[in-house]
């Protein structure tokens, strides 16, 4: 049954018992289960090892081939606060992998891996060319108290398009513009003018950032006193030079 192609029954009948023992299906469980296609091993790991902890569950996760395998083992391994057993995991895994399985479970992090965790987050915060993502993991570290990210969060922000700001939305917006407003407000004051240039360059013409700039400038939270008058005075200064264009 845990080995059926159907997986609503493979789920139920680990769930019959309180704790599902791997002796039950036999001293050599271990070539049985290695037989198993790809998904039945993947619930097999998931569901033992979200359950307790059995360090030869997770060596057999560790020896798997599959990607899938070792990240159900992980993810069970956080859950449940092991230690060694989830280093065995993630030592089987390529770097990559270990380090976005490390990042997606910040909150389960047991506390003997955190400096192992905020290097991994800080080396994927210089290498991603996903700004979303890079920006995510940034304001993770933020959040747990890490020091020195100012350069990530603007650098995150300069490379925005007006489209790519509004697509992330106020749960990463918010945070990374308050996080600036504490830190660098000069720097914030810029950067919101450069965004306000843009919109007025593309105002009227078919260009899709246009919209996207526009939604943008609706959305984002109210600056200082200081910086606002400084955008007022920066756009007077281009309605200026327009009427004087078209005079």
């Amino acid at each position: 049954l845990v080995s059926g192609p159907n997986q609503q029954v493979r789920l139920t009948t680990y769930r019959l018992w309180s704790q599902f023992h791997v002796s039950s299906l036999g001293p050599n469980w271990r070539d049985l289960a290695r037989n198993w296609d790809d998904d039945a091993r993947v619930d097999f790991v998931s569901e033992v090892l979200h359950e307790r902890v059995d360090e030869e569950v997770a060596a057999f996760a560790a020896e798997d081939s599959n990607p899938a395998v070792k990240e159900a083992a992980a993810s069970g391994l956080l859950w449940m606060g092991s230690h060694d057993a989830l280093i065995d995991v993630l030592s089987s895994m390529d770097a990559e992998m270990a380090e976005d399985v490390l990042r997606r479970n910040v909150d389960l992090l047991p506390a003997a891996l955190r400096p192992q965790f905020i290097a991994a987050m800080r080396r994927f915060i210089d290498d991603s060319t996903d700004l979303r993502a890079r920006l995510a993991t940034t304001l993770t570290l933020i959040e747990i108290g890490e020091e020195g990210l100012d350069e990530a969060v603007k650098d995150s922000l300069a490379a925005l398009t007006s489209c790519e700001f509004r697509d992330l939305g106020s749960h990463y917006t918010e945070p990374a513009l308050a996080y600036l407003r504490d830190r660098d407000s000069a720097w914030l004051r810029q950067w919101v003018v450069s965004r306000v240039e843009t919109y007025l360059e593309k105002i009227d013409t078919t260009d899709p950032d246009s919209a996207c700039a526009e939604r943008m400038l609706k959305e984002m939270p109210d600056l200082d006193a200081d910086s606002a008058a400084h955008v007022f005075v920066k756009l007077r200064e281009m309605c200026r030079r327009v009427d004087g264009e078209s005079g």
